[in-house]
């Protein structure tokens, strides 16, 4: 016997139990009911062995069709249609003919009507090609065990060609336990395929519920995908949970996996049962790419699996809090490193595990000068660095792979982040919902509702940048040689922090010591040069010659002489980048009259000298001094090498 009939012969068996268990007791129904059900299973009996003597099978299309069809169209894809018809029962054609005339169309019609595909005119489009597509779905065969649910017998998904697939995950959950009082619980899965031809948009979704659960017992209803919560329901009346507005876009060929969870209200009585279906196609709100509206396809019921209520005591389930600390209100724009969200949790009954958090960061600063943002629980730091926040605010810690736990009692949990620009602006890390909180209760192994107190957080002000002068690392000691020039007599470190920094003028000074004579007879052209290789002001040919310095006065003494590189009035308006660090080199030639010992170069420190690009800010650059460098005792020769 084939397999096919071996299912059929099953299926006969199959209802005649069926009519056996639910056949009441003869005084509880009219002879006549008792007529009407016989007729009926001898109906469903007569078609099964219509099946057993055909060898009939299932009407699951494996052809994967790829045009329209109408009157007139010729082909191997018509012959696929035709016998999908033929095998509906709407074809009254012994075998295909390959041919779509009067006959096909009319039989098209009449199966477009029995699965609500409008307009049920005979014309295969877009539509139905979707659909009869998405009738693969799940693997199979052509000789499907479907049983009604629209599990199918496969893991996968097929992409129609156009429009949307819906179809239930793999891992759909299993019929379980939800707890009284548990939160984000996982009830349905399914999976949201869009058509190869271009992305879908769903806008709302509609769930049913079933069982014996009232809808009193679900005090809160989500959609979840990638472990965060997209959407939250806008109503559930008449045990139909709705989302609208979800803007949840699923790309051309892609699917897209939503989770619908539940919390369920303390107190519901154990031993009730729910479950959820997607009812019908109508309960899928969809538009394509040109915002005209998609109907979905698939096997309608959709149901999952039913759930049984339980409650728990001794311990009972696990509560969690999470209240927000005061943390710093101010921070210079550039600084690293810095706590900027503080809460403290507190866990009855059993420690809980806590496997996602969303902060979302609000406020006027750019979300992309907050970088490297990690969380810390209890002072070790968990989850991944997030190194730039995205433009949407969101923080969002996944610690799925490794749960930190909390045990009972207080916990702290702290945000850090390095804030670099943004000056004059402000920013908070809000918690704005408990759901943005997955936690587990780890003796029960199911997830909890947390409590979220003073979840605005602290707004922090992003004060100017700053700008930090120091004397370089590399800033040469040793000798130097009557008539050599360009000689580096000292190397300065700034660093703009937070915000482009603007060097409107700079003052230094040289000091001797042994010198008999004066400056033009020691050195000379003394320029400012920085790391990339750009002169800063102007070239000091003499150290005598007359120059006006803001706020440091020139001199031109023998042992100390100061000058400058622009002034107030006569600004050189240098331009250091937003956390950029750059190295200036005061360079000079030696004269080979030169006669002095030692000499140092420095920065006197000018006020107000520095203007911050965003803030606007003034700030001062400070003192810096170089180290002393030895006149050697020979002066630079230098001879062509003639060997």
């Amino acid at each position: 016997m084939s397999v096919s009939k071996k299912l059929v012969s099953f299926a006969l068996a199959a209802v005649f139990l069926v009519g056996a268990a639910v056949t009441p007791v003869a005084n509880a129904q009219t002879t006549a009911d008792l007529q009407a059900q016989i007729a009926a299973l001898l109906a469903q009996i007569n078609a099964l062995q219509s099946q057993l003597s055909a060898g009939g099978t299932t009407t699951g299309n494996s052809y994967n069709f790829t045009t329209d069809l109408t009157l007139g169209s010729k082909g191997t894809d018509v012959s696929a249609l035709q016998q999908l018809l033929i095998d509906a029962g709407y074809l009254k054609i012994s075998a295909p003919t390959g041919y779509f005339g009067s006959m096909t169309q009319a039989a098209l019609g009449q199966w477009q009507a029995s699965k609500g595909i409008t307009p049920s005119a005979g014309y295969f489009g877009p539509k139905t090609r979707a659909y009869v597509n998405s009738m693969s779905v799940g693997g199979g065969t052509g000789t499907g065990t479907g049983t009604g649910t629209g599990t199918g017998t496969g893991t996968g998904t097929t992409v129609p060609a156009s429009g949307l697939s819906v179809s239930l995950a793999s891992d759909n959950p299993v019929s379980g336990t939800l707890i009284s009082g548990a939160g984000r619980m996982q009830v349905l899965a399914v999976n949201l395929t869009a058509g190869s031809s271009g992305a879908v948009t769903v806008n709302g979704l509609k769930f049913t519920k079933s069982g014996v659960v009232s809808d009193s017992s679900i005090s809160g209803a989500y959609l979840v995908q990638d472990g965060k919560v997209v959407a939250q329901y806008v109503s559930l009346g008449n045990g139909v949970i709705t989302f609208s507005n979800m803007g949840l876009s699923v790309p051309a060929g892609q699917t897209a996996k939503v989770w619908l969870a539940l919390d369920v209200a303390s107190g519901v009585s154990a031993g009730n049962t729910i479950g959820f279906r997607v009812n019908s196609a109508s309960d899928v709100m969809a538009v394509d790419f040109n915002n005209t509206a998609v109907t979905a396809s698939g096997v309608f019921p959709m149901n999952g699996n039913m759930m049984t209520v339980s409650s728990v005591t001794n311990p009972s389930l696990a509560t969690m809090s999470l209240t927000s600390t005061a943390v710093g209100g101010s921070v210079f724009a550039g600084t690293q490193n810095v706590l900027v969200s503080q809460w403290t949790g507190n866990v009855a009954n059993s420690a809980v595990k806590l496997g996602s958090i969303k902060f979302r960061v609000t406020g006027s600063a750019n979300k992309s000068d907050l970088q490297n943002v990690k969380l810390f629980v209890n002072g070790a730091q968990v989850g991944s660095t997030i190194n730039t926040l995205p433009a949407s605010g969101d923080a969002y810690f996944d610690l799925t792979s490794s749960m930190a736990t909390l045990g009972t009692g207080n916990s702290t949990v702290q945000v850090y982040a390095d804030i670099m620009g943004s000056p004059s602006y402000n920013f908070r890390f809000q918690l704005l919902n408990s759901f943005d909180i997955y936690a587990v209760d780890s003796q029960y192994n199911t997830s909890i509702t947390p409590t979220v107190v003073s979840g605005a957080g602290t707004e922090v002000t992003i004060q100017q940048g700053q700008l930090t002068v120091s004397l370089d690392a590399n800033t040469p000691t040793g000798n130097v040689a009557k008539g050599q020039s360009n000689v580096v007599l000292g190397k300065f470190k700034i660093y703009a922090a937070g915000e482009a920094v603007k060097v409107k003028w700079l003052g230094f000074n040289l000091a001797m010591s042994g010198a008999v004579l004066g400056w033009d007879s020691q050195i000379k052209n003394i320029a400012l040069i920085d790391d990339a290789g750009g002169q800063v002001g102007n070239t000091v040919t003499s150290m005598l010659t007359s120059v006006t310095c803001t706020d440091s006065a020139q001199t031109t003494a023998t042992s100390t002489a100061i000058n400058c590189f622009g002034s107030s009035g006569s600004p050189i308006n240098y331009i250091i980048p937003a956390n950029t660090t750059r190295v200036l080199s005061l360079r000079g030639d030696i004269q080979t009259t030169a006669d002095f010992s030692n000499v140092t170069a420095g920065l006197v420190g000018n006020t107000s000298n520095l203007q911050g690009l965003t803030s606007s800010a003034s700030s001062n650059s400070g003192v810096i001094t170089g180290s002393a460098l030895t006149l050697a005792a020979n002066s630079l020769t230098v001879a062509q090498n003639s060997s």
